[in-house]
């Protein structure tokens, strides 16, 4: 039995490289056509070489090719391709009477769409049908009933079915993601629209927040919520970095499938500046109910700060900073042995690099850095939600893993606690430089507005020169 397998392993290993190559010398023939080449059963008495890459036989595919498929023979080398992949790897073709028909439907309507719409073509002042003889019927078969407009439309509908019966592709989930992405961006540049409009034309008793000093990971920043007394800004002072969280939907975001790559996202966002910069997340919010609970969306984010930490190096931690990570992880066995609601602590191995705090309980609390990490289980939004709303007005971003409507809702949710920006995780790290900082535009510091007025009224028009100089005067203003 296991002789028997192996040789059919072999064998179908051994098809697959034929096909491969089956379909490397039909492209070549294809693209080398040359139609002056002699060719077997085509031209008689020609004796020169020919000049086509694969030779005689190159010469021979391709005219055989361009005779009965036309342009849509260029399709044929891809087929074999994909035909010799599968068996190379000894995989099992689902409905393989159902895609090869439909595969070869979709090569004779591409052929009758060719004919209907390029009709001859002129290759080296030789004519030759752009579709095949097969696309000639088909085409003539449709145009005798249907002239050539209906024609193009029938065909166009057939190769449509043709691409559903030989592939997994499905029209209805690609314009679904489509519109989805159309509405998220959609919503997304008019929210950042509204934001800027606020600022730049705040309106009469509102003035626009700005990021103010800057010194020490040290913000003094206004932020607008938006309540019902988002007229007036609020200062948020805090020292240290600006503590970020990141939510990760476990329903549809979260799947076995990517839960590497985005735990290897979400360790680039801590890793960046050992988790001291003002866009570093300190908390992830994971739903229980995923295909990926919290626990082991803890384990590969370990696992991917251990790898991140072979690319960016954590810098030495003074003894403060390392006698912080010990007591943070100390506190976290200590809960975890108890009643409390850790359930589990990663550490880096003999050194303070990272630490992963995997906890049953929703909360809001500052680390200290140095790359460590807490993990909430939640229920959902809404308990992300109500935890950040105490401190939302020192979050300078959030992390959202979400895809299409789903996410359009999360955004508004919390755009709604007045957190400045919501982006992707694995891009708060990189932030545009037309972007905002503290929901104030990054640039807009850097721009000064001057508003001349001009004076209404004779007699007060009379003293408004001597004003205005005395005033430029007063601000260190001479004119030359």
């Amino acid at each position: 039995m296991a002789t028997t397998s192996t040789l059919s392993r072999r064998t179908s290993e051994f098809a697959g490289v034929a096909l491969f190559a089956i379909s490397l010398i039909w492209l070549i023939a294809l693209v080398t056509h040359e139609p002056a080449d002699p060719v077997w059963f085509f031209t008689a008495g020609d004796s020169h070489p020919a000049a086509n890459f694969v030779g005689l036989v190159g010469a021979f595919i391709s005219e055989v090719s361009l005779q009965v498929l036309g342009y849509a023979s260029f399709l044929v080398p891809a087929v074999a391709a994909v035909a010799g992949w599968s068996l190379f790897w000894c995989r099992t073709m689902d409905s393989a009477y159902t895609k090869s028909f439909g595969a070869g439907m979709f090569l004779g309507c591409l052929s009758a769409l060719f004919e209907l719409i390029v009709g001859n073509a002129e290759v080296n002042g030789r004519t030759f049908r752009a579709g095949g003889y097969i696309g000639e019927w088909i085409a003539d078969a449709c145009t005798a009933y249907l002239n050539r407009p209906g024609a193009i439309i029938v065909v166009l509908t057939l190769l449509a079915l043709s691409v559903i019966m030989a592939t997994q592709f499905s029209f209805g989930r690609t314009f679904a993601a489509l519109f989805e992405a159309f509405t998220a961006t959609g919503s997304r540049l008019i929210t950042q629209f509204q934001s800027w409009l606020r600022c730049v034309a705040p309106g009469p008793g509102q003035p626009c927040g700005r990021a103010g000093q800057d010194s020490a990971h040290a913000y003094v920043r206004g932020v607008y919520l938006r309540t019902e007394d988002r007229a007036t800004p609020q200062l948020a002072v805090t020292g240290g970095s600006l503590f970020d969280g990141e939510v990760v939907r476990g329903t549809r975001g979260l799947t076995f499938a990517g839960i590497r790559g985005l735990a290897a996202r979400a360790a680039h966002d801590v890793s960046m500046y050992d988790q001291d910069g003002c866009l570093s997340p300190h908390a992830f919010y994971v739903e229980r109910r995923g295909q990926v609970s919290p626990e082991k969306f803890g384990e590969a984010l370990a696992a991917a700060l251990e790898e991140a930490s072979k690319d960016l190096p954590p810098v030495v931690a003074e003894q403060e900073e390392a006698a912080g990570v010990q007591l943070a992880r100390a506190q976290a066995r200590f809960e975890s042995a108890g009643i409390a609601t850790v359930t589990r602590v990663l550490e880096s191995p003999g050194s303070t690099a990272w630490t992963v705090i995997v906890d049953d309980r929703a909360r809001f609390e500052p680390g200290p850095t140095r790359r460590t990490i807490r993990v909430h289980a939640v229920d959902g939004p809404d308990e992300v939600a109500r935890v950040l709303a105490p401190s939302a007005r020192s979050i300078e971003a959030l992390g959202l893993e979400a895809r299409g409507p789903e996410r359009v809702k999360l955004e508004a949710r919390f755009a709604d606690l007045g957190i400045p920006r919501i982006a992707p995780i694995g891009s708060l790290q990189n932030p545009v430089p037309w972007d905002t900082h503290g929901g104030v535009p990054r640039l807009l510091p850097f721009v000064t507005w001057t508003t001349v007025e001009q004076a209404t009224g004779t007699s007060v028009g009379s003293r408004t020169p001597g004003a205005i100089r005395r005033r430029l005067g007063a601000a260190g203003i001479r004119r030359r």
